[in-house]
């Protein structure tokens, strides 16, 4: 039996087993809504305060002796790739300077140091 598809299409699909992948694929996939971009004042506030946070640990961690060489490499790594990503997109940058933009990769890392160091 055929009917006819939302498209205008013929299913071969029987109706009921159409409707049940139907919802299926509305359950399997949520709407998402689009997040609004975090201004700049508060973009700094958390890069602040996630790199006292992240400079707080590592330093005990030094001070304790537990800091790993894996560490060390990953202070010096993470500080290469957000100046080339911001570098990345100041030389990519036509017009007026989206400051926010500009520190969205030191903020990203910050707040990802200080939540996986305040686990260990």
């Amino acid at each position: 039996m055929s009917t006819a598809a939302p498209s205008g299409r013929k299913s071969s699909l029987a109706p009921g087993l159409a409707q049940e992948r139907a919802l299926h694929h509305s359950v399997a996939m949520p709407k998402t809504t689009p997040r609004l971009a975090t201004p700049l004042p508060v973009l700094m506030m958390e890069l602040t305060w996630a790199s006292w946070e992240t400079i707080g640990w590592r330093t005990w961690m030094m001070v304790q002796g537990t800091c790993s060489p894996a560490e060390y490499s990953r202070m010096v790594r993470e500080k290469m790739d957000a100046s080339r990503r911001s570098a990345d997109l100041l030389a990519r940058c036509q017009g007026e300077l989206d400051w926010a933009a500009l520190m969205a990769p030191w903020h990203l890392r910050a707040t990802a140091n200080a939540k996986r160091l305040r686990r260990n």
